[in-house]
């Protein structure tokens, strides 16, 4: 399979000794984030300079999750414009 490093576009990962790549990935909650070519990339990569994720939003976020989890929200319709999270 080929990659391109999500940081700095490298489609070569770091070489191993038996002559193929190595490629990283980053864990996150529901998968995980990559490819990226080199732990230092790996490190790097932010999808903005802003920080992830304020207070208020994580606390938006947890309760929409709350709400969707516990079934008060049973169709993604009833979300107001405001409220609609990318997945």
């Amino acid at each position: 399979m080929e990659y391109k490093c999500l940081c700095c576009g490298s489609q070569h990962g770091e070489p191993t000794d038996n002559a193929s790549e190595n490629w990283y990935w980053r864990v996150v909650e529901n998968g995980r984030i990559g490819p990226f070519c080199s732990q230092p990339c790996s490190r790097a990569f932010r999808l903005s300079t802003e920080a992830t994720f304020t207070l208020v939003e994580w606390e938006r976020l947890h309760f929409l999750k709350w709400r969707v989890n516990t079934g008060q929200l049973r169709d993604s319709g009833e979300l107001l414009d405001s409220e609609q999270v990318a997945s």
